[in-house]
């Protein structure tokens, strides 16, 4: 699942598709969007029609792997630009690559980059990258909400919306007006969008923090 992983850890489809040999990344993902279709059109197994690439097994498609090992490819599928990739989607790609599926330069095929390879062999290291980080978030949450009754104790690397929000809930209660909190030393305040504005569409709605850093720098959540 694409959810054991956090997105910041996870490749661009894109630049690994550049790593293959002689692949063109662009035209290769139109490929991949018409394997991508028939995901859904064959649910127990994953197939290319013989009019999708040249290279057939008698039956007139070639199988690539089965239907459950599609779970967890890609994120963010319909952007090529943004689309990230997964240990496992790799995997895929791997298997599209050696089967001749990939746009590339004359048709040539090469050797898979150890690059590749090595991704695709970190799918445990970065399922405990995000295991431990929600670890250190739920210590730091824990943390803020004992430091709660003591605001000097946080500092401003915790600064979060919804820190901060829980915070001024707790020591002013959630009213409309502008409202200051002294948070770490730092005086924090609270705009409420919707309290400034006369008409709805004027300004956003939500409210906004704003406080000055100790090197005076403006900051705002």
């Amino acid at each position: 699942m694409t959810d054991c992983y956090d997105l910041q850890d996870l490749p661009k489809l894109g630049s690994i598709l550049k790593k293959f040999p002689f692949a063109k990344a662009r035209r290769t993902k139109v490929i991949l969007d018409l394997i991508y279709d028939n995901f859904y059109i064959h649910p127990n197994e994953i197939v290319v029609h013989h009019n999708i690439m040249s290279k057939t097994q008698d039956s007139g498609r070639l199988s690539v792997f089965s239907g459950d090992e599609y779970d967890g490819l890609f994120f963010n599928w319909d952007d090529f630009d943004s689309t990230r990739i997964t240990p496992k989607g790799a995997s895929a790609l791997v298997k599209f690559y050696q089967s001749g599926m990939f746009c590339t330069e004359c048709g040539k095929v090469g050797d898979i980059p150890d690059e590749v390879l090595n991704f695709i062999n970190s799918e445990d290291e970065l399922k405990n990258k995000k295991i431990q980080r929600e670890k250190e978030a739920e210590k730091t949450k824990a943390r803020i909400i004992f430091e709660m009754d003591n605001l000097d104790l946080i500092s401003e690397s915790d600064f979060r919306h919804d820190v901060l929000t829980a915070i001024f809930i707790k020591h002013v209660g959630d009213i409309p007006q502008p409202t200051t909190v002294k948070i770490g030393g730092l005086d924090v305040i609270k705009v409420n969008h919707d309290f400034l504005s006369n008409s709805e569409n004027c300004a956003p709605k939500g409210f906004s923090f704003y406080w000055t850093s100790p090197d005076g720098t403006q900051r705002s959540l």
